[in-house]
């Protein structure tokens, strides 16, 4: 996750000095695959037909800020300009960072999130990050991807499963997915080859922001020592 963390922080000053070519740099992004969008109403941005427009509209604002009679920064036009467009960034890379993080929700079962980082990075250059892609691409092929995750073949097989049950029970779409109560949607992410209580509400939290406490190592741990739950707790107990 640190590309995005980078992306939306050079974004960030970006959207301080001009309005256009934010957006132009997230398209850019989404086009050739460092921004996954795919699955979200925002997948549009990816289209060759906005990358030409907001890079065309970058440049004629690039143009225009050197003319003496453009209007100063904090003018209310271009402020305003500025605060939509970089608005539209924000939630553009808040958008991409979901379908990464179910992903590596997946990936991070008995492993470091570093061999999850190379994994991920794996799948971004292959551009398979999207769920019709993970579901599409030969088993072989996204199990050598994932190789550095560990169990590269249950995860692999996991990967492929939740896709499937994405495509069937929401048509692929994961905001239809997260729009389900929380309740209802834990159970059925559970009945899912390969998706345990912990990794359920990781991606019910993080993915999905639904209001879940993830009990993972840390929080266990945190609690043990304070004696509020037992060395033996089950997950459900905690």
């Amino acid at each position: 996750m640190n590309y995005v963390f980078a992306l939306a922080l050079g974004i960030g000053f970006a959207a301080g000095l001009r309005s256009l070519t934010p957006p132009a740099i997230v398209a850019w992004a989404a086009h050739l695959g460092w921004l996954n969008l795919t699955n979200s109403p925002l997948a549009f941005m990816g289209s060759i037909i906005t990358v030409a427009i907001f890079s065309l509209l970058a440049l004629f604002e690039l143009f225009g800020d050197l003319q003496p009679s453009t209007p100063k920064r904090t003018a209310p036009v271009p402020l305003g300009a500025r605060i939509l467009t970089g608005a539209l960034c924000g939630v553009c890379v808040y958008a991409a960072s979901h379908q990464t993080l179910i992903v590596g929700a997946i990936l991070a079962q008995n492993t470091t999130w570093v061999n999850v980082e190379r994994a991920i990075a794996n799948l971004r250059a292959a551009k398979l990050l999207s769920p019709a892609a993970i579901e599409g691409v030969p088993l072989r092929k996204l199990q050598a991807l994932i190789r550095s995750s560990g169990y590269f073949r249950q995860k692999a097989r996991k990967l492929k499963t939740f896709c499937q049950f994405l495509r069937t029970e929401y048509g692929g779409s994961l905001p239809r997915m997260f729009n389900t109560p929380t309740i209802s949607l834990r159970q059925k992410l559970l009945g899912v080859f390969g998706i345990g209580p912990e990794t359920a509400d990781s991606i019910l939290l993080y993915a999905g922001d639904h209001p879940v406490f993830v009990a993972d190592a840390y929080a266990r741990r945190l609690l043990t020592r304070h004696g509020w739950i037992g060395a033996e707790a089950k997950y459900e107990d905690v």
